[in-house]
């Protein structure tokens, strides 16, 4: 009994000297960006390797990103984002992290300017579908 009341005393010192703020170990600060990986397929997707590449003069189409973005979940039995909006959301988030740019203006396949991203590419296509959807 004494210990730990010998051990709260001192853990209240420490709080005092550090302003009343909590210290979070490194231990606990990778466990927690654990868990958000596990808990977003969008992370675990922009983490995989073999479907896109980062590079800073490249650029991709909102719908392709998202379309690969579903050919992974469905290839790896993950859970996608239900629609495009929420995975744009989720890219948002993170895009700073993998150098990745919102932008409005990318050419799509009919020539016409898209919403999109800048810093990104799609390495992988299907000669027949390039992005197959699951059903």
């Amino acid at each position: 009994m004494d210990g730990i009341v010998l051990w709260l005393i001192e853990g209240l010192k420490r709080l005092i000297a550090n302003g009343y703020h909590f210290t979070i170990s490194e231990r606990a600060k990778q466990n927690l960006e654990d868990s958000k990986i596990e808990g977003n397929s969008v992370v675990a997707f922009l983490n995989s390797d073999g479907y896109i590449g980062f590079d800073k003069d490249s650029a991709i189409t909102t719908k392709d990103f998202f379309d690969v973005y579903y050919r992974w979940c469905d290839e790896n039995d993950e859970v996608p984002c239900k629609n495009p909006a929420s995975f744009s959301k989720k890219v948002k988030e993170v895009a700073k992290k993998y150098g990745i740019e919102p932008i409005q203006n990318v050419l799509n396949t009919e020539g016409m300017k898209v919403r999109g991203y800048r810093g990104v590419y799609i390495k992988v296509r299907d000669s027949e579908n390039p992005f197959l959807k699951a059903s």
